[in-house]
């Protein structure tokens, strides 16, 4: 059985919130083999907030499941993308479909040349175009083999690459071989609010391929 770390960036303040994350992590019907929770003490972001966890990711972990602090996952989540990567080794990375609370879903996805919801639809040729080209549709709640991830040197630093922070370390992954895998099911609850931090601000229903 691989061994699994849910990695939470989170920012002073938001104790609270954070407390009810990792209640949902506890609460899994999967054992978590680690928790890193790392705090941005300097309001560095988040994807450098994520570098740190990872850098304390135990070196015989296999799987990495992020979660942002404002967000909580569902009790079978871990159980259920792991098993979709311990079957599927050919598979790097699985996103499930979020729960949304507080606003309607920001994300989208192209399909026949329409941008529609992408949830229920399998990641191919043209939702990679997308996400190369466009912009990310897939939220930071997944899980991803920590070897890919370490392979491309984690999150990219703002500035070092012409995507944002979540979208960047996506294509990096996609440039590394990276084979991505939808699975059509619910897992987690994404709180929806206008004072989204991780991967840049979001207000409700903006998309997330549009950060202006």
């Amino acid at each position: 059985m691989s061994a699994v770390a849910v990695v939470i960036p989170t920012i002073p303040s938001r104790e609270r919130l954070l407390r009810r994350a990792v209640a949902s992590v506890h609460a899994q019907t999967r054992r978590v083999d680690q928790l890193v929770v790392e705090t941005d003490e300097g309001r560095t972001g988040a994807a450098q907030t994520r570098n740190r966890g990872l850098s304390r990711v135990r070196d015989d972990i296999d799987l990495i499941a992020w979660l942002d602090d404002d967000d909580e996952l569902m009790p079978s989540h871990v159980e259920r993308l792991a098993r979709v990567l311990e079957r599927a080794p050919d598979i790097d990375l699985v996103y499930p479909i979020p729960r949304v609370v507080g606003g309607r879903d920001p994300t989208a996805t192209a399909v026949n040349g329409q941008w529609i919801p992408p949830w229920r639809v399998p990641f191919g040729p043209e939702q990679e175009t997308h996400l190369r080209e466009k912009g990310s549709f897939i939220p930071i709640t997944h899980m991803v083999r920590a070897a890919k991830v370490r392979e491309i040197g984690g999150f990219p630093a703002p500035g070092t690459v012409r995507w944002l922070e979540d979208w960047g370390y996506l294509v990096l992954l996609l440039g590394a071989g990276g084979r991505f895998y939808h699975l059509p099911v619910k897992t987690w609850i994404w709180n929806v609010h206008s004072e989204m931090t991780a991967g840049g601000a979001l207000s409700p229903g903006k998309p997330l391929w549009d950060r202006r």
